[in-house]
C-alpha cells in the first residue's frame, strides 16, 4: 500500500479478512467481506479495494465497506 504497510488477505480468528501490516511493526484486522478473492490498493489504506469471488468490487467506506461496480475480476493500480 506504501513504504510502510502491506495489504495482505489472511484469516483471523477463523474469518478471511483483509489485515494491513506495518513492515517491522504491528498487524491491523479490516472489517470483513464475504468470499474475497483479491485485493489491491493505490496508495495507502484509504486506497484499498476487495474483490469478491461473484465479481463485486468493495472500496473503503467510513470504518467499512462499500460496493464500488460489479463484474470485476482483477482490479489492479498501475505501478
Amino acid at each position: 500500500m506504501d513504504e510502510t504497510q502491506l495489504g495482505v488477505l489472511g484469516v483471523s480468528q477463523a474469518t478471511q479478512t483483509v489485515h494491513v501490516v506495518e513492515v517491522g511493526g504491528r498487524t491491523t484486522p479490516l472489517p470483513s467481506v464475504a468470499d474475497t478473492v483479491r485485493i489491491a490498493s493505490g496508495r495507502g489504506v484509504r486506497d484499498l479495494y476487495l474483490a469478491t469471488e461473484d465479481g463485486g468490487l468493495y472500496g473503503r467506506s467510513g470504518n467499512g465497506w462499500a460496493p464500488v461496480i460489479s463484474g470485476v475480476r482483477f482490479p489492479t493500480f498501475p505501478g
